[in-house]
Order: C-alpha cells, then sequence, then structure tokens
C-alpha cells in the first residue's frame, strides 16, 4: 500500500508555512516577497518524498481558500476535491485515518 499524505492543514499549521506545496517558482508571484522558509530545496524534498512512495494530496477547499491555482502547485502534489473526499475515497481503499 502506497503512504498518503493527506495535505489540508497538516503542511500549512505543522510545518507552520503557507505556501509549502507550492514549488520554489511560483512563490514569489504569490506572495512578491522573498520567504525564509525556502531556504530548503523543496525540489529535493518533494523528490525524496517520491523516493519514498509517498503521495501528497491537497484540499482542493484549502487551496480555493488561499487562492492556490493548480498551475502553482509543485508536479507531485495532488489535488483532491476536498479532504473529506479523499478521506472516503482512502478508507474505501482499505486506508485508516490516524486522528490525532
Amino acid at each position: 500500500m502506497t503512504p498518503i499524505l493527506l495535505a489540508c492543514m497538516l503542511l500549512l499549521s505543522v510545518l507552520g508555512v503557507s505556501q509549502t506545496h507550492l514549488s520554489l517558482e511560483s512563490n514569489r508571484p504569490v506572495n512578491d516577497i522573498e520567504n525564509p522558509d525556502f531556504k530548503v530545496d523543496l525540489n529535493q524534498e518533494f523528490k525524496a518524498v517520491a523516493e519514498h512512495n509517498i503521495e501528497i494530496i491537497l484540499c482542493g477547499q484549502t487551496s480555493k481558500h488561499r487562492l492556490i491555482s493548480k498551475k502553482g502547485l509543485h508536479p507531485d502534489v495532488k489535488i483532491a476535491l476536498s479532504a473529506m473526499s479523499a478521506l472516503i475515497q482512502l478508507q474505501n481503499e482499505k486506508y485508516a485515518l490516524i486522528n490525532f
């Protein structure tokens, strides 16, 4: 079974950055400021996640609320209609939700 990271508020709050799921190229047009959180090479980070066969799924409602377009997403990030719809689909595929 492929591990899944459902990114609704997880990437936004746990990591304490608001645009982690964006590509480096799209960060400046969105914020028009230098972002200190982008000192890490996100392309390398996403590559490492992909090498471990972990899917990253962003909640579509979160992306709409934060005005994040699909073209601004990193190529390895998928977008779901909503976190709830993704959770239902994943649970039907025998994934379990760990709620903490």
